[in-house]
Protein backbone atom coordinates (compact mmCIF):
# COMPACT_ATOMS: atom_id res chain seq x y z
CA UNK A 1 0.00 0.00 0.00
CA UNK A 2 1.34 3.20 -0.69
CA UNK A 3 -0.09 6.88 0.28
CA UNK A 4 0.63 9.68 -1.72
CA UNK A 5 2.62 13.05 -1.16
CA UNK A 6 -0.65 15.10 -0.14
CA UNK A 7 -2.01 12.20 2.03
CA UNK A 8 -4.99 12.00 -0.49
CA UNK A 9 -4.51 9.07 -2.64
CA UNK A 10 -4.04 5.55 -1.79
CA UNK A 11 -2.61 2.45 -4.28
CA UNK A 12 -2.66 -1.01 -3.27
CA UNK A 13 -1.65 -3.63 -4.57
CA UNK A 14 -3.45 -6.86 -3.05
CA UNK A 15 -1.71 -10.08 -2.57
CA UNK A 16 -2.14 -12.67 -4.90
CA UNK A 17 -4.62 -14.91 -2.73
CA UNK A 18 -6.69 -11.73 -2.62
CA UNK A 19 -10.57 -12.25 -3.74
CA UNK A 20 -12.31 -8.80 -3.91
CA UNK A 21 -9.79 -6.17 -2.70
CA UNK A 22 -11.61 -3.29 -0.77
CA UNK A 23 -10.28 -0.15 1.12
CA UNK A 24 -12.94 1.85 3.68
CA UNK A 25 -12.54 5.47 3.63
CA UNK A 26 -14.15 8.35 5.75
CA UNK A 27 -15.43 11.86 4.63
CA UNK A 28 -17.53 14.39 6.26
CA UNK A 29 -19.36 17.28 5.49
CA UNK A 30 -21.32 20.01 7.45
CA UNK A 31 -24.37 17.60 8.13
CA UNK A 32 -23.03 14.70 7.54
CA UNK A 33 -20.42 11.75 7.85
CA UNK A 34 -19.43 8.51 5.34
CA UNK A 35 -18.03 5.90 5.39
CA UNK A 36 -17.34 4.59 1.91
CA UNK A 37 -16.26 0.69 1.01
CA UNK A 38 -14.98 0.09 -2.53
CA UNK A 39 -14.41 -3.57 -3.63
CA UNK A 40 -12.48 -4.71 -6.43
CA UNK A 41 -15.22 -7.66 -7.08
CA UNK A 42 -13.34 -9.23 -9.96
CA UNK A 43 -10.19 -7.25 -10.31
CA UNK A 44 -7.13 -9.53 -12.17
CA UNK A 45 -4.51 -10.87 -9.82
CA UNK A 46 -1.86 -8.07 -9.28
CA UNK A 47 -3.66 -5.23 -10.78
CA UNK A 48 -2.63 -2.30 -8.71
CA UNK A 49 -5.82 -0.60 -7.24
CA UNK A 50 -5.89 3.41 -6.74
CA UNK A 51 -8.40 5.39 -4.44
CA UNK A 52 -7.90 9.20 -4.96
CA UNK A 53 -10.41 11.57 -2.12
CA UNK A 54 -11.13 15.03 -2.68
CA UNK A 55 -13.37 16.48 0.14
CA UNK A 56 -13.46 20.23 -0.54
CA UNK A 57 -15.38 18.31 -4.02
CA UNK A 58 -17.02 16.06 -1.84
CA UNK A 59 -15.98 13.77 -4.64
CA UNK A 60 -13.32 10.07 -4.91
CA UNK A 61 -12.43 8.57 -7.73
CA UNK A 62 -10.97 5.25 -7.88
CA UNK A 63 -9.88 2.87 -10.65
CA UNK A 64 -6.70 0.25 -11.88
CA UNK A 65 -3.97 -0.33 -13.68
CA UNK A 66 -5.81 -3.32 -15.87
CA UNK A 67 -6.99 -2.99 -19.62
CA UNK A 68 -9.75 -5.35 -18.63
CA UNK A 69 -13.61 -5.09 -18.04
CA UNK A 70 -14.08 -5.20 -14.22
CA UNK A 71 -16.44 -4.57 -12.07
CA UNK A 72 -16.42 -2.54 -8.33
CA UNK A 73 -18.78 -2.79 -5.58
CA UNK A 74 -19.47 0.96 -4.03
CA UNK A 75 -21.18 0.99 -0.35
CA UNK A 76 -21.67 4.02 1.64
CA UNK A 77 -22.73 4.44 5.54
CA UNK A 78 -24.25 8.19 5.94
CA UNK A 79 -24.63 8.75 9.20
CA UNK A 80 -26.38 12.47 9.97
CA UNK A 81 -25.59 14.73 13.40
CA UNK A 82 -28.27 13.07 14.70
CA UNK A 83 -26.76 9.49 14.16
CA UNK A 84 -29.17 8.51 12.24
CA UNK A 85 -27.89 5.99 9.45
CA UNK A 86 -28.88 4.81 6.03
CA UNK A 87 -26.78 2.50 3.78
CA UNK A 88 -26.49 2.62 -0.18
CA UNK A 89 -24.87 0.13 -2.41
CA UNK A 90 -24.13 -0.62 -6.24
CA UNK A 91 -22.09 -1.93 -8.66
CA UNK A 92 -20.23 -0.25 -11.49
CA UNK A 93 -18.31 -2.19 -14.46
CA UNK A 94 -15.44 -0.43 -16.26
CA UNK A 95 -13.07 -1.16 -18.87
CA UNK A 96 -9.50 -0.07 -20.38
CA UNK A 97 -8.36 3.21 -18.73
CA UNK A 98 -11.84 3.85 -17.50
CA UNK A 99 -12.20 5.32 -13.90
CA UNK A 100 -15.21 5.85 -11.58
CA UNK A 101 -15.52 9.34 -9.97
CA UNK A 102 -18.14 9.41 -6.60
CA UNK A 103 -19.50 12.23 -6.06
CA UNK A 104 -21.16 11.82 -2.53
CA UNK A 105 -21.65 15.47 -1.14
CA UNK A 106 -25.56 14.87 -2.46
CA UNK A 107 -26.03 12.50 0.18
CA UNK A 108 -26.08 14.98 2.83
CA UNK A 109 -29.11 16.75 1.59
CA UNK A 110 -32.88 15.22 2.10
CA UNK A 111 -33.19 12.31 -0.17
CA UNK A 112 -30.17 13.21 -2.15
CA UNK A 113 -28.11 10.41 -4.12
CA UNK A 114 -25.02 10.34 -4.58
CA UNK A 115 -23.89 9.30 -8.48
CA UNK A 116 -21.02 7.55 -9.84
CA UNK A 117 -19.89 8.78 -13.25
CA UNK A 118 -18.05 6.56 -15.96
CA UNK A 119 -15.09 8.60 -17.37
CA UNK A 120 -13.06 7.48 -19.98
CA UNK A 121 -9.79 9.82 -19.88
CA UNK A 122 -9.41 11.58 -23.53
CA UNK A 123 -12.95 11.59 -24.80
CA UNK A 124 -14.13 15.11 -24.26
CA UNK A 125 -17.19 14.56 -26.19
CA UNK A 126 -18.38 11.17 -24.63
CA UNK A 127 -20.90 11.35 -22.57
CA UNK A 128 -20.52 10.07 -18.96
CA UNK A 129 -23.17 7.70 -17.67
CA UNK A 130 -24.45 8.87 -14.05
CA UNK A 131 -26.05 6.23 -11.77
CA UNK A 132 -27.63 6.87 -8.30
CA UNK A 133 -27.21 4.84 -5.70
CA UNK A 134 -29.85 3.16 -4.30
CA UNK A 135 -30.72 2.84 -0.76
CA UNK A 136 -30.55 -0.63 0.86
CA UNK A 137 -31.23 -0.56 4.24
Amino acid sequence: MALSPKGNAITYLPSEKTDSPAISLGAESQSAAYNITVAALDAPKGSALTFVKEPKQQLMWFGDDTQQKRTYGVRIKRYNEKGQQREFATTVAIKGNQQVFLYYGPLAKKNGLAKLVVYTPGHRNHPVKEMPIEVVG
